[in-house]
């Protein structure tokens, strides 16, 4: 019960996560580029339910360019995944080098 409710509330940062995701995002191997999709929606989704610490330009850039190379994905696949960085870039504005996410 504990581990249940700890989570549910979205409290926990989540540093761990984050980086996996924005070092996959940040490859180009075939691997990285199929799991894109799930990527991008894990951290839009962590980003809506439990915030974002203030993020560099370095890690914004990862997102804002990370379905520029689509290689090997299906032309519907390959719109999931730029609808999908929309949707997250769109939840993390710029300011002055750093952002925060806006669900938070």
């Amino acid at each position: 019960m504990l581990f249940r409710s700890r989570f549910a509330i979205g409290s926990d940062d989540w540093p761990k996560t984050r980086q996996a995701i924005l070092t996959r995002l940040a490859s180009h191997d075939g691997r990285a580029i199929k799991l894109s999709t799930l990527d991008l929606v894990t951290f839009r989704r962590l980003c809506e339910t439990r915030g974002v610490p203030a993020m560099t330009r370095d890690e914004l850039s990862v997102l804002e360019t990370c379905a520029t190379d689509l290689t090997g994905l299906s032309p519907g696949r390959a719109g999931l995944v730029r609808r999908e960085q929309e949707r997250l870039v769109r939840l993390l504005p710029a300011s002055t080098g750093q952002m925060r996410c806006a669900g938070r």
